[in-house]
């Protein structure tokens, strides 16, 4: 049986409690504003649009910044860390007869563009960045199955692994709490198509999940940091769609909102991390009006750090947020042994101790136990060589709000006791 947070419980009717749903809400955006490519600059915290112009939103308002300086429109943009905002486009090229990728940086206040990539890209492309492995990825579909290009910084390498079957206007998202990609959907033929595939970063492979969006095209998707989800927005199915889901590696699963954009509008998105919510523009060419939305979630998950630690540095990491009905993953690395997380519904007081208390009785005076060791959760060798426990949340409405902390206990390399620093989570609802 898996332990759960049973000291936190709450009273049954308390638990029915439905908990708020997240809501968009709606301003205007400037008339001017071209239909174009969203990316999120964290240099600056702008959303940065781009298409025949470019733009910047700090959280209020829209900017004009400049005029691209590539020979054609935007297809992509994608955020870089080593190299900032990059549009991904297609120009035809003259001496090879082929349609090839053109690639372009932004500089704040222009476009600096790459030499020729030879790389040959069809009609249309799709873009992301593998934070794991550090590459710019471009995914190409001229008819046939999508061939995956990824950038080292050096040179563009085509991989040969499987592929997804044949399609276009597939939506894809990387995935950085689980570092892969995702890709949904398209048109195959006059077929559309709701199928689920990851990239793993040598190949892709198709997943079998037991819900589903609708068969669709056009949609769009993004990772959204704070719930550490992969979220999908509309697109165009059997009729237009302004619909909202969420993966999380094995289902889908659909988000009810207060308000939604409108259908049938065409649109792009992007997450914000400053302000930790999706931000979406949709263009209205009926009634010429542009609209900025942004979906917000009422009771946000929060993490922060607490407390010191041994001597010996342990620095734990929230790979997650503490979400209802989920569980909260906490990461550590170094070369420990036998690390087990330490989880308590107080960081002030435990058994008639006051918290922090020195482990000097156990021989390790520089060492402090931050938390009520309520539950003790072993870990296990997780991505990035890093140890990861999971603290499971049960689907109470009534915990949102709720303190949880946490600690890690390990030996080092001389079997000597070590605790890490300390995490307090306040348990929120997606």
């Amino acid at each position: 049986m898996r332990p759960t947070l049973a000291w936190l419980a709450v009273p049954v009717a308390l638990a029915a409690t439905a908990s708020a749903q997240p809501s968009w809400s709606a301003s205007p955006a400037p008339s001017n504003l071209t239909p174009g490519w969203l990316a999120f600059d964290a240099r600056t915290g702008h959303v940065v649009s781009a298409a025949t112009e470019t733009w910047e939103h700090e959280g209020a308002a829209w900017a004009l910044r400049s005029l691209p300086t590539q020979a054609s429109s935007p297809a992509d943009l994608v955020y870089d860390p080593g190299r900032g905002i990059v549009a991904l486009g297609i120009k035809f090229d003259t001496s090879s007869q082929r349609n090839e990728l053109a690639v372009s940086t932004y500089l704040g206040t222009g476009w600096q563009p790459w030499p020729a990539t030879n790389v040959p890209v069809g009609t249309r492309l799709n873009g992301f960045y593998d934070a794991i492995r550090r590459r710019l990825i471009v995914v190409t579909t001229a008819g046939g199955a999508p061939v995956t290009w990824s950038y080292d910084g050096a040179s563009w390498q085509r991989h040969l692994g499987a592929a997804p079957s044949p399609r276009a206007t597939l939506a894809i998202a990387f995935d950085e709490s689980r570092g892969r990609a995702v890709l949904f959907g398209g048109l195959a033929g006059g077929q559309l198509l709701g199928d689920t595939w990851e990239w793993d970063g040598t190949t892709w492979l198709e997943l079998t999940p037991g819900v589903s969006p609708s068969p669709r095209v056009a949609s769009d998707l993004v990772f959204d940091a704070a719930r550490a989800r992969v979220m999908l927005f509309g697109g165009r199915g059997a009729t237009a769609l302004n619909d909202l889901w969420e993966w999380d590696g094995r289902d889908w699963r659909p988000v009810p909102t207060t308000i939604r954009p409108p259908a049938g509008q065409e649109f792009d998105l992007v997450y914000d991390p400053v302000r930790e919510n999706l931000v979406l523009v949709s263009f209205d060419f009926v009634l010429g009006t542009r609209t900025t939305w942004a979906l917000t979630n009422t009771t946000q998950a929060i993490v922060t750090e607490f407390g010191m630690s041994c001597a010996s540095f342990m620095n734990p990491l929230p790979w997650e947020r503490p979400w209802i009905g989920d569980d909260w993953s906490v990461g550590i690395g170094g070369p420990w042994r036998a690390p087990v997380l330490l989880v308590g519904g107080s960081k002030t007081s435990w058994a008639g101790l006051p918290l922090p208390t020195s482990l000097s009785v156990l021989g390790v005076p520089s060492c402090f136990l931050n938390v009520s060791p309520n539950v003790v959760l072993p870990s296990v060798l997780g991505p990035r060589a890093r140890f990861v426990a999971a603290v499971p949340v049960p689907g109470a409405p009534a915990l949102v709000g709720k303190e949880v902390h946490v600690q890690f206990a390990a030996l080092d390399a001389n079997s000597e006791l070590s605790l890490s620093d300390s995490l307090t989570g306040t348990i929120g609802a997606r």
